[in-house]
Protein backbone atom coordinates (compact mmCIF):
# COMPACT_ATOMS: atom_id res chain seq x y z
CA UNK A 1 0.00 0.00 0.00
CA UNK A 2 2.89 2.53 0.84
CA UNK A 3 4.85 1.45 -1.80
CA UNK A 4 1.84 2.47 -4.30
CA UNK A 5 1.36 5.62 -2.45
CA UNK A 6 4.68 6.55 -2.88
CA UNK A 7 4.80 5.92 -6.92
CA UNK A 8 1.31 8.11 -7.05
CA UNK A 9 3.02 10.64 -5.12
CA UNK A 10 6.27 10.66 -7.27
CA UNK A 11 4.03 10.68 -10.55
CA UNK A 12 2.33 13.84 -9.52
CA UNK A 13 5.05 15.58 -8.46
CA UNK A 14 7.38 15.10 -11.52
CA UNK A 15 4.42 15.89 -14.05
CA UNK A 16 4.17 19.11 -12.44
CA UNK A 17 8.28 19.09 -12.43
CA UNK A 18 7.97 17.71 -15.85
CA UNK A 19 6.05 20.81 -17.24
CA UNK A 20 8.40 23.70 -14.66
CA UNK A 21 11.55 22.45 -16.15
CA UNK A 22 9.97 23.13 -19.36
CA UNK A 23 9.86 26.95 -18.42
CA UNK A 24 12.66 27.62 -16.95
CA UNK A 25 14.06 30.15 -19.36
CA UNK A 26 17.72 28.74 -20.25
CA UNK A 27 15.80 25.50 -21.59
CA UNK A 28 13.17 27.25 -23.45
CA UNK A 29 15.95 29.20 -24.91
CA UNK A 30 16.64 25.34 -26.59
CA UNK A 31 15.65 25.84 -30.34
CA UNK A 32 15.11 22.23 -30.43
CA UNK A 33 11.49 21.13 -29.13
CA UNK A 34 12.81 17.76 -28.75
CA UNK A 35 15.91 18.46 -26.63
CA UNK A 36 13.90 20.94 -24.31
CA UNK A 37 11.35 17.65 -24.08
CA UNK A 38 13.99 15.08 -23.74
CA UNK A 39 15.86 17.01 -21.33
CA UNK A 40 12.89 17.89 -18.59
CA UNK A 41 11.98 13.78 -19.04
CA UNK A 42 15.68 12.87 -18.35
CA UNK A 43 15.68 14.90 -15.05
CA UNK A 44 12.50 13.32 -13.83
CA UNK A 45 13.37 10.00 -14.85
CA UNK A 46 16.23 10.06 -12.76
CA UNK A 47 14.52 11.02 -9.50
CA UNK A 48 11.76 8.40 -10.20
CA UNK A 49 14.01 5.63 -10.22
CA UNK A 50 16.26 7.17 -7.17
CA UNK A 51 13.03 6.45 -5.64
CA UNK A 52 13.37 3.18 -6.00
CA UNK A 53 16.28 2.92 -3.97
CA UNK A 54 14.77 2.88 -0.68
CA UNK A 55 15.92 6.20 -0.29
CA UNK A 56 12.69 7.40 0.84
CA UNK A 57 14.51 10.94 1.63
CA UNK A 58 14.52 11.94 -2.21
CA UNK A 59 10.86 12.00 -2.90
CA UNK A 60 10.32 13.22 0.38
CA UNK A 61 12.05 16.04 -0.67
CA UNK A 62 10.64 16.64 -3.92
CA UNK A 63 7.31 16.47 -2.50
CA UNK A 64 7.86 19.39 -0.46
CA UNK A 65 9.77 21.40 -3.18
CA UNK A 66 6.44 20.30 -5.48
CA UNK A 67 4.22 21.50 -2.44
CA UNK A 68 5.62 24.79 -2.09
CA UNK A 69 5.80 25.09 -5.54
CA UNK A 70 2.16 24.94 -5.87
CA UNK A 71 1.55 27.51 -2.96
CA UNK A 72 3.59 30.13 -4.66
CA UNK A 73 2.26 29.49 -8.14
CA UNK A 74 -0.91 30.19 -6.43
CA UNK A 75 0.01 33.35 -5.07
CA UNK A 76 1.73 34.68 -7.63
CA UNK A 77 -1.19 33.93 -10.00
CA UNK A 78 -3.25 36.46 -7.93
CA UNK A 79 -1.06 38.96 -7.02
CA UNK A 80 1.53 39.56 -9.99
CA UNK A 81 -0.41 40.49 -13.00
CA UNK A 82 3.29 40.85 -14.83
CA UNK A 83 3.77 36.93 -14.17
CA UNK A 84 7.15 36.36 -16.66
CA UNK A 85 9.08 39.08 -14.80
CA UNK A 86 8.88 37.54 -11.78
CA UNK A 87 8.11 34.26 -11.94
CA UNK A 88 11.92 32.37 -11.54
CA UNK A 89 12.14 34.27 -8.16
CA UNK A 90 9.55 32.81 -6.61
CA UNK A 91 10.42 29.71 -8.15
CA UNK A 92 14.29 29.83 -6.07
CA UNK A 93 12.48 31.06 -2.84
CA UNK A 94 9.93 28.04 -2.68
CA UNK A 95 12.27 25.81 -3.58
CA UNK A 96 14.83 27.08 -0.72
CA UNK A 97 12.09 27.46 1.96
CA UNK A 98 10.87 23.87 1.05
CA UNK A 99 14.88 22.69 1.66
CA UNK A 100 15.16 25.00 5.16
CA UNK A 101 11.49 22.62 5.94
CA UNK A 102 13.47 19.64 5.15
CA UNK A 103 16.36 20.51 7.33
CA UNK A 104 14.42 21.25 10.45
CA UNK A 105 12.55 17.75 9.69
CA UNK A 106 15.73 15.96 9.18
CA UNK A 107 16.93 17.52 12.75
CA UNK A 108 14.03 16.63 14.56
CA UNK A 109 13.90 13.25 13.05
CA UNK A 110 17.25 12.32 14.28
CA UNK A 111 16.51 13.91 17.17
CA UNK A 112 15.51 12.17 20.60
CA UNK A 113 13.91 13.67 23.98
CA UNK A 114 12.41 12.17 27.06
CA UNK A 115 8.81 13.56 27.34
CA UNK A 116 7.09 12.72 31.32
CA UNK A 117 3.81 12.06 31.68
CA UNK A 118 2.04 12.45 35.85
CA UNK A 119 -1.01 10.10 36.64
CA UNK A 120 -2.80 9.97 39.44
CA UNK A 121 -5.20 7.56 40.30
CA UNK A 122 -7.86 6.42 43.22
CA UNK A 123 -6.69 2.80 43.19
CA UNK A 124 -4.34 1.75 46.00
CA UNK A 125 -1.10 1.57 44.59
CA UNK A 126 2.58 3.00 45.96
CA UNK A 127 4.11 5.25 43.31
CA UNK A 128 5.02 3.35 39.86
CA UNK A 129 7.61 4.76 37.57
CA UNK A 130 7.45 3.65 34.00
CA UNK A 131 9.20 3.63 30.95
CA UNK A 132 8.12 3.37 27.77
CA UNK A 133 10.11 2.67 24.40
CA UNK A 134 8.25 2.30 20.68
CA UNK A 135 9.07 2.15 17.32
CA UNK A 136 12.62 1.92 17.80
CA UNK A 137 12.48 0.30 14.11
CA UNK A 138 16.47 -0.69 14.80
CA UNK A 139 18.96 0.18 12.01
CA UNK A 140 16.77 3.12 10.67
CA UNK A 141 17.95 6.37 12.95
CA UNK A 142 19.17 4.05 15.52
CA UNK A 143 21.41 1.49 15.35
CA UNK A 144 22.36 -1.02 17.84
CA UNK A 145 25.35 0.72 19.43
CA UNK A 146 22.93 4.25 19.50
CA UNK A 147 20.10 2.18 20.97
CA UNK A 148 22.49 1.02 24.23
CA UNK A 149 23.44 4.87 24.53
CA UNK A 150 19.75 5.50 25.24
CA UNK A 151 18.52 2.48 27.50
CA UNK A 152 22.00 3.50 29.46
CA UNK A 153 20.30 7.24 29.83
CA UNK A 154 16.96 6.07 30.67
CA UNK A 155 18.69 3.90 33.55
CA UNK A 156 19.74 6.99 35.11
CA UNK A 157 16.01 7.53 35.65
CA UNK A 158 15.27 4.47 37.97
CA UNK A 159 12.16 3.42 36.76
CA UNK A 160 10.32 0.21 38.09
CA UNK A 161 9.42 -0.77 34.62
CA UNK A 162 10.20 -0.88 31.05
CA UNK A 163 7.78 -1.29 28.30
CA UNK A 164 8.86 -1.65 24.42
CA UNK A 165 5.23 -1.19 22.49
CA UNK A 166 6.07 -2.45 19.28
CA UNK A 167 7.92 -2.15 16.45
CA UNK A 168 11.42 -2.74 17.81
CA UNK A 169 12.84 -4.34 14.86
CA UNK A 170 11.94 -3.44 11.08
CA UNK A 171 12.13 -5.67 8.17
CA UNK A 172 15.58 -3.74 7.24
CA UNK A 173 16.85 -4.30 10.33
CA UNK A 174 20.62 -6.35 10.39
CA UNK A 175 20.80 -9.19 12.84
CA UNK A 176 23.93 -7.82 14.54
CA UNK A 177 21.99 -4.80 15.37
CA UNK A 178 18.97 -6.50 16.55
CA UNK A 179 21.69 -8.84 18.70
CA UNK A 180 23.19 -5.89 20.13
CA UNK A 181 19.78 -4.20 20.85
CA UNK A 182 18.51 -7.13 22.63
CA UNK A 183 21.59 -6.96 24.86
CA UNK A 184 20.58 -3.27 25.82
CA UNK A 185 17.43 -4.18 27.32
CA UNK A 186 19.54 -6.21 29.73
CA UNK A 187 21.37 -3.54 31.22
CA UNK A 188 19.00 -1.44 32.68
CA UNK A 189 18.21 -2.57 36.31
CA UNK A 190 14.51 -2.28 37.15
CA UNK A 191 12.25 -3.89 39.68
CA UNK A 192 9.71 -5.49 37.54
CA UNK A 193 11.44 -5.96 34.58
CA UNK A 194 11.41 -5.47 30.74
CA UNK A 195 8.14 -6.58 29.04
CA UNK A 196 7.37 -6.23 24.81
CA UNK A 197 4.79 -6.63 22.59
CA UNK A 198 4.71 -7.32 18.83
CA UNK A 199 3.67 -4.03 16.55
CA UNK A 200 3.41 -4.50 13.09
CA UNK A 201 6.67 -4.51 12.08
CA UNK A 202 8.31 -6.90 14.33
CA UNK A 203 7.38 -10.30 12.66
CA UNK A 204 7.87 -8.78 9.04
CA UNK A 205 6.87 -7.83 6.01
CA UNK A 206 8.84 -9.28 3.07
CA UNK A 207 11.22 -11.37 4.87
CA UNK A 208 14.76 -10.57 3.00
CA UNK A 209 16.14 -9.70 7.06
CA UNK A 210 18.79 -11.86 7.62
CA UNK A 211 17.08 -13.45 10.93
CA UNK A 212 13.71 -14.12 11.60
CA UNK A 213 10.53 -13.92 14.22
CA UNK A 214 11.79 -17.49 16.62
CA UNK A 215 15.45 -15.52 16.29
CA UNK A 216 14.24 -12.08 17.82
CA UNK A 217 12.44 -13.97 20.65
CA UNK A 218 14.95 -16.21 21.39
CA UNK A 219 17.29 -12.79 21.68
CA UNK A 220 14.49 -11.44 24.27
CA UNK A 221 14.38 -14.00 26.21
CA UNK A 222 18.15 -14.41 26.40
CA UNK A 223 18.31 -11.11 27.79
CA UNK A 224 15.38 -11.74 30.26
CA UNK A 225 12.16 -9.98 28.45
CA UNK A 226 9.06 -11.26 28.93
CA UNK A 227 6.54 -11.09 25.61
CA UNK A 228 3.37 -10.61 26.44
CA UNK A 229 1.03 -11.98 22.89
CA UNK A 230 -2.51 -11.44 24.47
CA UNK A 231 -1.75 -12.61 27.96
CA UNK A 232 -1.02 -10.40 31.48
CA UNK A 233 1.19 -10.36 34.12
CA UNK A 234 -0.22 -9.83 37.58
CA UNK A 235 2.23 -8.07 40.09
CA UNK A 236 0.96 -7.09 43.83
CA UNK A 237 -0.55 -3.99 43.48
CA UNK A 238 -1.03 -3.66 39.49
CA UNK A 239 -1.61 -5.87 36.00
CA UNK A 240 0.14 -5.62 32.92
CA UNK A 241 -1.32 -7.12 29.95
CA UNK A 242 -0.11 -7.31 26.40
CA UNK A 243 -2.08 -7.28 23.60
CA UNK A 244 -1.04 -8.88 20.19
CA UNK A 245 -0.99 -6.34 17.40
CA UNK A 246 -3.88 -6.03 15.48
CA UNK A 247 -2.33 -6.75 12.41
CA UNK A 248 -2.77 -10.47 13.78
CA UNK A 249 -5.33 -12.41 15.14
CA UNK A 250 -5.81 -11.79 19.30
CA UNK A 251 -8.43 -11.88 21.73
CA UNK A 252 -11.05 -9.34 22.41
CA UNK A 253 -11.15 -7.21 25.90
CA UNK A 254 -13.21 -9.35 27.14
CA UNK A 255 -11.78 -12.60 26.52
CA UNK A 256 -8.43 -10.59 27.30
CA UNK A 257 -9.62 -9.07 30.60
CA UNK A 258 -10.59 -12.83 31.37
CA UNK A 259 -9.69 -13.57 35.50
CA UNK A 260 -7.67 -10.10 35.95
CA UNK A 261 -8.47 -8.91 39.31
CA UNK A 262 -10.23 -5.52 38.71
CA UNK A 263 -9.57 -3.79 41.83
CA UNK A 264 -5.81 -3.38 40.86
CA UNK A 265 -4.58 -1.13 38.47
CA UNK A 266 -4.59 -2.45 34.80
CA UNK A 267 -1.68 -1.50 32.70
CA UNK A 268 -2.23 -2.50 29.00
CA UNK A 269 0.18 -2.24 26.27
CA UNK A 270 -1.21 -2.34 22.64
CA UNK A 271 0.95 -0.98 19.76
CA UNK A 272 -1.52 0.51 17.47
CA UNK A 273 -4.35 3.40 19.17
CA UNK A 274 -7.16 1.91 17.31
CA UNK A 275 -9.23 0.41 19.33
CA UNK A 276 -10.09 2.87 22.06
CA UNK A 277 -14.27 1.93 21.51
CA UNK A 278 -13.26 -1.55 23.18
CA UNK A 279 -10.69 -0.60 25.50
CA UNK A 280 -12.15 2.48 27.28
CA UNK A 281 -13.87 2.29 30.89
CA UNK A 282 -12.13 -1.45 30.90
CA UNK A 283 -8.31 -0.80 32.12
CA UNK A 284 -6.42 2.15 33.68
CA UNK A 285 -3.24 3.31 31.29
CA UNK A 286 -3.16 2.18 27.85
CA UNK A 287 -0.04 2.23 26.35
CA UNK A 288 0.84 2.60 22.44
CA UNK A 289 2.82 4.16 19.38
CA UNK A 290 2.53 3.29 15.70
CA UNK A 291 1.97 6.76 14.62
CA UNK A 292 5.04 8.33 15.20
CA UNK A 293 3.30 11.66 16.37
CA UNK A 294 2.06 11.85 12.55
CA UNK A 295 5.49 12.24 11.00
CA UNK A 296 5.63 15.12 8.58
CA UNK A 297 2.77 17.36 8.07
CA UNK A 298 0.22 17.47 6.23
CA UNK A 299 0.50 13.20 6.07
CA UNK A 300 -0.68 13.76 10.20
CA UNK A 301 -3.91 14.07 8.96
CA UNK A 302 -4.31 11.01 6.98
CA UNK A 303 -2.64 9.57 10.12
CA UNK A 304 -5.37 10.83 12.12
CA UNK A 305 -7.97 9.59 10.01
CA UNK A 306 -6.75 5.82 10.92
CA UNK A 307 -6.13 5.78 14.38
CA UNK A 308 -8.01 6.99 17.33
CA UNK A 309 -5.11 9.45 18.66
CA UNK A 310 -1.58 10.04 17.08
CA UNK A 311 0.29 11.56 19.77
CA UNK A 312 -0.09 12.30 23.67
CA UNK A 313 -2.41 12.00 26.38
CA UNK A 314 -6.33 11.46 26.64
CA UNK A 315 -8.57 10.25 29.43
CA UNK A 316 -12.18 8.42 28.08
CA UNK A 317 -14.06 7.01 30.37
CA UNK A 318 -11.87 6.68 33.26
CA UNK A 319 -9.25 5.96 30.97
CA UNK A 320 -5.67 6.85 30.46
CA UNK A 321 -4.73 6.66 26.53
CA UNK A 322 -0.77 7.41 25.60
CA UNK A 323 0.83 7.11 22.40
CA UNK A 324 3.73 7.79 22.27
CA UNK A 325 5.65 9.51 18.75
CA UNK A 326 8.54 6.96 18.90
CA UNK A 327 12.02 6.82 19.58
CA UNK A 328 13.08 6.20 16.25
CA UNK A 329 11.66 6.65 12.51
CA UNK A 330 10.20 4.56 9.96
CA UNK A 331 11.40 4.57 6.68
CA UNK A 332 12.95 8.29 6.15
CA UNK A 333 14.34 10.28 8.66
CA UNK A 334 12.26 13.17 8.87
CA UNK A 335 9.51 14.46 11.27
CA UNK A 336 7.86 17.60 12.45
CA UNK A 337 5.08 17.31 13.26
CA UNK A 338 6.66 16.01 16.58
CA UNK A 339 9.51 15.02 18.43
CA UNK A 340 10.99 11.80 18.86
CA UNK A 341 10.96 10.68 22.69
CA UNK A 342 10.91 7.83 25.01
CA UNK A 343 8.44 7.79 27.76
CA UNK A 344 8.68 8.57 31.39
CA UNK A 345 5.14 7.67 32.69
CA UNK A 346 4.79 8.26 36.88
CA UNK A 347 1.80 6.31 38.68
CA UNK A 348 0.87 8.55 42.01
CA UNK A 349 -1.84 5.89 43.61
CA UNK A 350 -3.71 6.88 47.07
CA UNK A 351 -1.66 4.89 49.31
Amino acid sequence: MFDLMFISLDIMCLLYFYYKILQIKYIKKIESKIVRHLISIGICLILFLISFIKLYAIPIIYVHVFIFMLIFDIIFYFINKNREKKYYKYNFIAIGLSFVYILISLFLGLSVYKKTYDINTLKSISNLKIAQISDSHIGNTIDGDKFIEYIKEIDKENVDLLVITGDFVDDDTKKEDMVKSCYALSLINTKYGVYFVYGNHDRGYYNYRDFNTSDLENELIKNNVKILVDEYVMFDEFCLIGRNDKKYPRKNMDDLLTGIDTNKYMILLDHQPADYENEKGKVDLVLSGHTHGGNLFPAHLVISFLNDQVYGKKEIDNTTFIVSSGISEWGMPFKNFCNNEYVIINIVGIK
